[in-house]
């Protein structure tokens, strides 16, 4: 993964698109330049796009309930394996203790409620593009 180019990618997995357009509006408004989106509308298509040498992310924003409730935890734990750097974020309407410490204990670096709230999208890709600016930054100069 090139961490040092912008734009930096994001990759949603999510089964509704309108959460994708939603998000993507989003963004576009926003971080135009600076985050492009992939999608993946499920789990075996984020398995795929994951095998995929040439598809490089560096934000990843994954429904926790996808295909009829399934947990996405393979699918981060492979994420995780592959890319220590990567800042993953929950996306779910189930706002209860045991799925906020899931979500914690396997990987994810931050969690937005369902229905999304714009000022939380913004919050976190501000974070997220701050980590990803100091690392660009750093290397920028040891070159």
């Amino acid at each position: 993964m090139n961490v040092f180019t912008h734009p930096y990618r994001l990759l949603l997995i999510d089964d509704d698109e309108s959460i994708f357009n939603l998000i993507k509006r989003y963004v576009d408004l926003r971080y135009e330049g600076l985050f492009v989106i992939d999608y993946c509308q499920t789990l075996d298509e984020a398995k795929k796009y994951l095998e995929d040498e040439e598809k490089n992310f560096h934000v990843a924003f994954v429904d926790i309930h996808l295909d009829g409730g399934k947990k996405p935890w393979s699918v981060v734990e492979e994420m995780l394996s592959t890319n220590r750097g990567i800042q993953i974020v929950a996306l779910s309407g189930d706002e209860t203790l045991i799925t906020t410490l899931e979500c914690y204990t396997n990987g994810f670096r931050y969690f937005i409620n369902k229905p999304v709230d714009r000022k939380k999208v913004y919050d976190i890709l501000d974070r997220c593009a701050d980590h990803l600016n100091y690392w660009h930054e750093l290397v920028k100069t040891r070159l």
